[in-house]
């Protein structure tokens, strides 16, 4: 069930699309302080999220995590000593993009990079990365640390992130591991 704004009234209705996503958090320390790694992101409504994306057909959430891992991040699977899955974040709304009625499933992960410092020291100040859309034209993936504090102040402003961002607290910041054991910048 969901409000009808308009009328005030009640409404039963199926969803016109499903989406299923894997978000992967990223947590490090700054000065002691949990941080999570996020992502600019113009097509989520300009604001930073976590990596992440929408699961291919025929793609399992474990697959997708690490092919977005490697889109947005240029993370190889080398680099991933260990990924868990944290989170299963099911979500019914009106999407604030295509705007119909949306059924959403997250896949929430967290990670572990490798221990010789190699691939986690290109996380470790907030890192650009450079890519290249269709048609040939580079763009820049940009990345900033945020802690936890930050991540809920701007929950307004990410219209679609209410409920990944509740399943995260619900289960716990402080249980999540860190996937980077170095300080960051």
């Amino acid at each position: 069930m969901f409000r009808v704004e308009e009328s005030g009234g009640t409404a039963k209705a199926e969803p016109v699309r499903k989406a299923t996503s894997s978000l992967i958090l990223i947590k490090a320390r700054r000065g002691g302080e949990p941080v999570f790694l996020l992502r600019w992101s113009d097509a989520w409504g300009g604001y930073y999220w976590f990596v992440g994306g929408i699961q291919e057909l025929n793609e399992s959430a474990d697959e997708c995590a690490v092919r977005e891992l490697n889109e947005e991040l240029s993370v190889s699977t080398k680099c991933i000593r260990s990924m868990t899955k944290l989170l299963s974040v099911p979500d019914r709304r009106i999407s604030s993009r295509m705007r119909v009625f949306t059924e959403y499933f997250y896949n929430v992960y967290s990670v572990a990079l490798d221990d010789d410092g190699t691939c986690s020291a290109l996380l470790i100040a907030e890192p650009v990365i450079q890519k290249t859309i269709k048609g040939g034209h580079p763009y820049n993936q940009r990345c900033k640390w945020h802690t936890w504090a930050e991540i809920k102040s701007s929950v307004s402003l990410m219209k679609d992130a209410g409920a990944v961002v509740q399943a995260i607290e619900a289960y716990g910041v402080d249980r999540i591991p860190l996937s980077i054991t170095d300080d960051v910048i």
